[in-house]
């Protein structure tokens, strides 16, 4: 998830649509049908009011190579270290975002990974030099 927050206006997310077809995957597994249709109420009230803003990989395929560069890099034989396509693909579309300052994630592998954390921000200052690192926190 993908935090931006312009002057004095209330805080707003862009939250790339594999995140929200991933929640909604545990959502389905595990809850109700009344649980799940008041998810889907509680987004498109979300979306309505402008607090998310669904995005996908960015305007070019550049996020695509970027994401594979990512993956290669962080490739391991023990998959919770590994870094696998949806998240890469995540990360990427952030580090792409020039209005990008932070990332929220429950994943500790990617929260943790100081090397992750350099290379997503190299990559980010040698595409746009005038943007800002990109922080990863809890939400």
């Amino acid at each position: 998830m993908i935090r931006y927050v312009h002057g004095k206006e209330k805080e707003r997310f862009r939250v790339p649509i594999p995140v929200i077809g991933e929640a909604f995957l545990k959502i389905n597994s595990k809850k109700t049908t009344d649980v799940k249709k008041d998810s889907f109420k509680l987004l498109e009230k979300l979306i309505d009011n402008k607090t998310i803003e669904l995005i996908g990989f960015g305007k070019s395929s550049d996020v695509f190579m970027h994401a594979k560069n990512l993956m290669t890099a962080f490739q391991s034989d023990y998959r919770q270290d590994s870094l696998d396509p949806m998240d890469a693909l995540i990360i990427t579309d952030a580090l792409i975002d020039t209005e990008c300052r932070k990332i929220y994630t429950e994943d500790v592998t990617i929260r943790f990974n100081k090397e992750l954390h350099y290379m997503v921000n190299e990559i980010r200052s040698a595409i746009y030099p005038s943007c800002g690192p990109i922080e990863f926190s809890q939400f």
